[in-house]
């Protein structure tokens, strides 16, 4: 599998975005999963919803994306999510035991439509997902790209985003030095960091040679 890029753009001037500053961190085995099962089904869409931790911080608020419940949520005329009240209870009892504290953050939609949200995406997620913790994850399978999102008013802002590979045994995140490959490129409403994920699944071998590519946060997952 090609390596799937992330776009993220920094937090947007003149929006009650500035008030709430966020700091994500996403799963890579994860990311992983949603990629190879919506690659398994190029002619729909795949939805779900995305599981993890929410903290509230004095300065940044962090957000740790660590598991999914893979939903079969596409009407296959629509192409729209059937997100309702069933569902994620559902996908809750189903899940219960996986899940322990984990807290529900958002949802993900995997399709080859691009990276910007489509309309009915802000009304979904003011439907179903109005807190304002709560994101969206889009996957561009045409170009193997993803960004995440929040929504204000219906209108969607780029978090800052950085994948881990795994946690340890004391809840610490094992990252993959992906910030050292970023570039900077025009988004439609702001500067993106554009940065690969070589590091973690292109090239394991070159990153443990040089030993230097982990690096550790502590803690965001029980």
């Amino acid at each position: 599998m090609r390596n799937i890029t992330n776009r993220s753009a920094d937090s947007c001037a003149g929006t009650r975005l500035q008030h709430i500053p966020v700091q994500a961190y996403l799963s890579e085995p994860l990311l992983q999963r949603i990629h190879r099962i919506a690659s398994l089904q190029p002619d729909r869409a795949v939805y779900g919803i995305l599981l993890g931790r929410f903290e509230e911080r004095r300065r940044n608020d962090l957000l740790s994306i660590t598991s999914s419940v893979l939903l079969d949520a596409d009407d296959g005329i629509c192409r729209t999510p059937l997100f309702s009240e069933d569902v994620f209870l559902e996908a809750f009892e189903s899940n219960q035991l996986k899940m322990g504290g984990r807290q529900l953050l958002g949802w993900f939609a995997a399709r080859k439509t691009g990276l910007y949200p489509l309309h009915v995406d802000a009304v979904t997620h003011e439907c179903y997902f109005r807190r304002p913790n709560q994101v969206m994850l889009v996957l561009d399978l045409r170009r193997e790209r993803f960004r995440l999102y929040r929504f204000i008013d219906r209108i969607p802002f780029s978090v800052p985003l950085r994948t881990f590979k795994e946690c340890d045994s004391a809840g610490t995140m094992i990252f993959s030095g992906t910030d050292k490959s970023r570039n900077s490129e025009a988004a439609g409403h702001g500067r993106a960091a554009v940065f690969s994920l070589e590091h973690a699944w292109g090239r394991k071998a070159r990153a443990g040679k040089a030993g230097s590519a982990k690096t550790t946060i502590k803690p965001l997952v029980a």
